[in-house]
């Protein structure tokens, strides 16, 4: 990855960056670049997957995925000190706090059953619930 984007900080997240994180099996990345950067590596990045979340694509904010690799992968591309620049953040918080990391898996299993649009809001009311918490919405 960083051979199709250099100058770019590469971040392990979501639960496979955690301890004992609930995952579906996939592994989540954050890419944090320059805000003047963002359709550039977006666009490099292309090459490695396809859009993901398009609805929730901002100026500084993009996603793709793709199943071409033994665990599905997930790439959050964020500018950096842009609003959604807070994945490393929420990483850094459950690594921190096992009983929030704990939390999150709770709330996830309990969703899981209801399909992946409620499963979604789920985790997105509780990850929002979280950055407020942190200060950060």
């Amino acid at each position: 990855m960083l051979s199709l984007v250099p100058g770019v900080v590469v971040e392990h997240i979501g639960a496979t960056a955690l301890a004992s994180g609930m995952t579906k099996g996939d592994v989540d990345l954050n890419v944090r670049v320059a805000l003047e950067r963002l359709g550039e590596v977006t666009d490099a990045l292309g090459e490695m997957g396809s859009p993901a979340q398009y609805q929730s694509w901002t100026a500084t904010f993009t996603s793709l995925r793709s199943d071409r690799y033994a665990l599905a992968l997930g790439v959050q591309v964020t500018a950096i000190d842009g609003p959604e620049d807070f994945f490393v953040l929420i990483r850094n918080a459950m690594r921190a706090s096992p009983e929030l990391a704990a939390s999150y898996d709770r709330c996830k299993r309990a969703a899981a059953p209801l399909g992946p649009q409620r499963y979604w809001e789920a985790k997105d009311r509780f990850l929002g619930e979280l950055l407020v918490t942190l200060g950060q919405r």
